[in-house]
C-alpha cells in the first residue's frame, strides 16, 4: 500500500506546483496589463513603448539601469516566501 502514498504525494506536489506557477503569472499578468480600456490602451502603449526606448538608450549611455524603482518578478522570490512562510 505504501505505492498509493507515494502517489499522493507526487500527486499533491505536482498540483501544488501547477498552482503556485498559476498564481504567479496571473499576478504578473495584473501587474503588466494596461490600465484603461482597449480604445485609450492603444495610446498607454505607444507611451510605454517611447518609454521602454528611452530607458533602453539610457542604460546604452549610463551603463548601468534607468530606473531603479521598477518591480522585478521572480517566481524564484515567490518560492522563497511560501517556504519561509510555512
Amino acid at each position: 500500500m505504501w505505492f498509493w502514498s507515494k502517489r499522493y504525494d507526487q500527486v499533491r506536489d505536482d498540483t501544488e506546483n501547477i498552482w503556485h506557477s498559476q498564481q504567479y503569472l496571473f499576478t504578473r499578468e495584473y501587474y503588466t496589463r494596461s490600465p484603461f480600456i482597449p480604445p485609450i490602451s492603444l495610446i498607454y502603449d505607444i507611451y510605454y513603448l517611447c518609454r521602454m526606448l528611452v530607458f533602453l538608450i539610457r542604460t546604452r549611455i549610463c551603463d548601468g539601469s534607468a530606473d531603479r524603482d521598477v518591480r522585478v518578478f521572480s517566481k524564484y522570490e515567490l518560492n522563497i516566501f511560501y517556504f519561509n512562510n510555512l
